[in-house]
């Protein structure tokens, strides 16, 4: 070895040693011992991870990640120096040492792609950094929440699931149960239970935004589908963002019922005595009264009693007097209904059929009672029934009926925090479903009594209304509200107080104005409330509270005006006002002409709202209302101004028009007579022509553009016959006509015959075909009108048209020879289903005067497909071949043996056919 070579190998392996040395002095003696060193250094490498495991287990904490990091460095190096170490000595075992050093070293300290239990420091702390990076997105996420910041806290939810998706794999990595489990459960898990407690309000943020773009796209199938969402998870949504979010989703949903053209989305009987309408817009509570709906069965009108607006304003629930029938055909009509937005819905008319197969059920059993005990409950049904028996324990006990819903059971003491159970037997809808046996529910009993409190509100210069915070017993007595003024003096009402119709709101009038004179403008009284009830006897704390009323200044005016009716005008004043009379008001058209006269005006009661009754009704369109100067006064004997208001009706009644029906003829159709006959079901279709044009109706239904046979137009020779006011058995068509529910009246109605018997049979075949010798033809009919404006749908029908056409022969023809023998082929007009030679005659001439005798035919065999016969001629007789041949057949009354596939005979040659001759010899 070179000298300088040597040397220097010597001072390295020094220099190793020595470095070993200083970090280990007890091993100071083994310096240049490389067993000593490979040990020492594989120490460290489970030290290293000792300093974690061991601190997770026995303490259930996390160490300083410092300390890791520290003894990480120390066994990166310790690998390195011992590595180095193992090469420069060399020597027998110098493999055996470095591959456990990388063992020992992989497994515990750092591995580039690591298997698992590999690399288990290195693993650690990338897994404890990634655990604290996540833990700070979610004090991020946390402190978004407390500020209330939605758009922070949708964008750390969006990280936090982002890394809980895809990257919290490197927790799972982690060697060791205890360290892994705590990671998760530390880190992983609250930034979890904070995501998840966010997803509702997320969603709906999301879905807010994703509404209203879709609606600005013009896409509101998507937009409904957002909005479902919306309305799915709102009520799901944490306190911190509920504000924010309610405003979000209202803007979103307002947006949506904005873009949506105003319809009917469906209609139908829930049980016999309700109809329920469905909006896909809120309808306006003014509008769904009684008379905007009709239902009927036929001719007969079914007695409407209530239309009530579901909390939403989508649904209306329309309740009959008498119910109806359980499988009934009924018609529902809606008319002059408009959306909150103003929007009006058209008029509709739906036909449904009512059928109530769901079994009653107890919607509620509640009792509500100021005492410990109370004698009776409240029972509320899902739908108008009847029952036999009502038990609780092995008491029986009576119901008086509140409604068709509702009854009130008493004769059994409840008290107050016990449990009872109500059966009632016998339980049956009007249709007849059945409820349990018996049906059962819990009744709640519970117990206020709390006294009612209440405020006081001026609401005019002599008017206040005490508000109660209860549904209140409306008697009042004559001593219940006392005032008096400044000075004591007891200061007089009008009238005895009286509730308004919410029951918690009494009104309280005066006599007269409480002013000293007319240069005080307002004036401070003592309001003493005392022994009025709630509704349950609790009685309220005799109480004095002042209220001051103002003198009013301002001019009286309508506030709001509108058509109720085609003849009733609705005015709501600012305030309340007196003096209003019928000669105080003009109705003149747009150009200021009279369209009318007011005839009567009539207070609604508890309201600042009058009714005009107008002398005729008046057609839809814009008006103008005028009220004339000095006409009322308020009760500051202000004066109002004179006032021209435009108000727009739509309220002329105009009857939805009924749609219009077709039924095309399905039995009896044959190939014979080439008809289908269509009935529909009015009377006053179009035809002919029309006098506003001079020309013939287009959508009139003697129009043969209108008809189609199997999806082709009618052959040109084909007729339209139309025949107005027929008399027509609905029997023999099959149908309602007049839609009363039955099929066995006869009605006058118009119909039209499709005639095809002119058609050539040549052309009788495709979409035709079966008008020639039967078969399947689905015929159609769509588009048209009748007098009152409705238009038919497209309605088809397939027709199964019967072969009643006698087949014919169409040529004939002979050929053969001597040698081999003569055939008579005879061709059909269609397929036959049997030939019997007998039914043809085959004459022929012994010379050209004389009629040759002794020609005979022999068995008629079919082709495959039916259209000809062989019939083989088993002697000519003494006729000559050369001079031709005729062919004939029996009589018809005879033929019945030679007949097509459906048995019609084949009809009789009048006039002998000549047959064409191919013989040879």
């Amino acid at each position: 070895m070179d000298k300088k070579k040597a040397v220097k190998l010597a001072t390295a392996s020094a220099v190793a040693a020595s470095a070993f040395v200083a970090a280990n002095p007890n091993a100071s003696e083994a310096a240049t011992d490389v067993a000593t060193v490979v040990s020492q250094a594989k120490a460290q490498f489970k030290k290293a991870y000792y300093t974690y495991s061991h601190t997770v287990t026995e303490t259930g904490e996390f160490p300083n990640i410092n300390d890791v990091y520290a003894e990480y460095n120390k066994a990166k190096k310790a690998y390195a120096d011992a590595v180095a170490l193992v090469n420069k000595a060399g020597g027998a075992k110098k493999d055996a040492y470095l591959a456990d050093l990388q063992k020992e070293y992989e497994t515990y300290v750092f591995k580039a792609n690591p298997k698992s239990g590999e690399a288990r420091v290195a693993t650690y702390i990338d897994a404890y950094n990634y655990a604290t990076k996540l833990d700070k997105m979610r004090q991020e996420l946390e402190a978004a929440v407390q500020a209330k910041d939605l758009e922070k806290a949708e964008q750390y939810y969006h990280k936090i699931s982002y890394e809980l998706k895809t990257r919290t794999v490197i927790l799972d990595r982690v060697y060791g149960k205890t360290t892994r489990d705590l990671l998760r459960s530390a880190f992983k898990a609250e930034a979890q239970k904070l995501r998840d407690s966010l997803i509702y309000d997320i969603t709906v943020a999301m879905k807010a935004r994703e509404a209203q773009e879709a609606v600005k796209a013009g896409d509101l199938d998507k937009a409904k589908v957002a909005v479902d969402q919306i309305n799915q998870y709102l009520p799901k949504v944490t306190d911190a963002f509920k504000t924010e979010l309610t405003e979000a989703a209202k803007k979103a949903l307002d947006a949506y019922e904005a873009a949506l053209t105003p319809k009917v989305e469906s209609v139908s009987a829930i049980n016999l005595k309700q109809i329920e309408i469905k909006f896909n817009k809120a309808v306006d509570k003014d509008t769904v009264v009684i008379d905007n709906f009709k239902v009927s069965k036929g001719a007969t009108e079914s007695t409407i009693t209530s239309a009530e607006l579901s909390e939403d304003g989508k649904t209306v629930t329309l309740t009959v007097q008498t119910p109806l029938e359980q499988k009934g055909e009924y018609r529902v009509f809606g008319f002059n209904l408009k959306a909150t937005t103003g929007a009006k819905f058209p008029s509709f008319v739906q036909d449904i059929t009512v059928e109530d197969t769901v079994a009653p059920k107890i919607v509620s059993a509640s009792a509500v009672t100021k005492d410990d005990k109370v004698n009776s409950f409240t029972l509320k049904f899902s739908e108008p029934v009847s029952f036999t028996t009502i038990k609780v324990g092995d008491s029986i006990l009576g119901a008086a009926k509140v409604d068709d819903f509702t009854y009130t059971v008493s004769g059994k003491e409840l008290e107050v925090g016990k449990s009872y159970e109500v059966e009632v037997y016998g339980l049956t809808d009007l249709a007849g479903n059945k409820g349990g046996t018996p049906e059962r529910a819990s009744i709640v009993v519970t117990k206020d009594a709390v006294k009612p409190n209440f405020v006081i509100n001026a609401v005019g210069p002599k008017t206040f209304e005490i508000k109660f915070d209860k549904d209140m017993n409306t008697a009042v007595a004559v001593d219940s509200i006392k005032v008096k003024d400044a000075k004591g003096n007891a200061v007089a009402l009008k009238a005895l107080p009286s509730f308004k119709d919410d029951k918690r709101t009494l009104v309280v009038e005066l006599a007269k104005l409480p002013f000293e004179d007319d240069t005080v403008n307002s004036a401070t009284l003592d309001v003493t409330v005392q022994a009025l009830q709630d509704k349950l006897g609790n009685v309220v704390d005799t109480k004095t509270v002042q209220v001051t009323l103002v003198r009013d200044t301002v001019k009286p005016a309508i506030k709001e005006a509108k058509f109720t009716a085609a003849n009733e005008i609705e005015v709501e004043f600012s305030e309340a006002v007196t003096g209003v009379e019928a000669g105080d008001f003009y109705v003149n058209k747009q150009d200021g002409t009279a369209a009318t006269t007011v005839s009567n005006v009539t207070p609604v009661t508890g309201t600042n709202k009058y009714k005009l009754t107008l002398a005729s009704s008046l057609k839809n369109g814009s008006y103008n209302l005028v009220l004339k100067v000095n006409a009322v006064s308020d009760d500051s004997s202000n004066t109002n101004a004179a006032q021209v208001l435009t108000i727009t009706n739509d309220k002329e009644v105009v009857t939805p028009v009924a749609p219009l029906s077709a039924y095309i003829q399905s039995t009896g159709v044959t190939s014979a007579d080439k008809t289908v006959t269509i009935t529909f079901d009015k009377s006053d279709v179009l035809a002919g022509v029309n006098p506003a044009t001079g020309d013939l109706y287009v959508d009139g239904a003697d129009n043969k553009a209108l008809y189609s046979i199997n999806g082709a137009a009618l052959p040109a020779k084909a007729k339209v016959i139309f025949k107005n006011d027929q008399s027509v058995s609905e029997a023999v068509v099959n149908a309602d006509l007049n839609k009363d529910g039955d099929k066995s009246d006869t009605v006058v109605v118009d119909t039209v015959t499709i005639d095809l018997s002119e058609v050539d049979a040549k052309d009788l075949v495709g979409p035709y075909a079966a008008f020639g010798n039967g078969g399947t033809a689905t015929i159609s009919v769509g588009g048209v009108k009748n007098a009152a404006g409705a238009i038919l749908p497209l309605t088809s029908l397939p027709v199964v048209v019967v072969d009643a056409t006698k087949p014919v022969v169409k040529e004939a023809y002979i050929t053969g020879n001597a040698t081999n023998g003569y055939k008579l082929i005879v061709k059909f007009s269609e397929a036959m289903k049997a030939v019997d030679e007998a039914d043809f005659v085959l004459a022929g001439k012994a010379d050209a005067s004389t009629p040759a005798e002794g020609i005979t035919l022999g068995t008629a065999v079919l082709s495959a497909d039916g259209l000809s016969a062989e019939i083989p001629v088993t002697s000519l007789g003494n006729a000559d071949r050369t001079l031709g041949f005729t062919l004939n057949t029996d009589i018809q009354e005879n033929l019945d043996s030679t007949t097509d596939k459906a048995d019609n005979p084949l009809t009789e040659i009048t006039t002998p056919i000549t047959v064409t001759n191919f013989t040879t010899n």
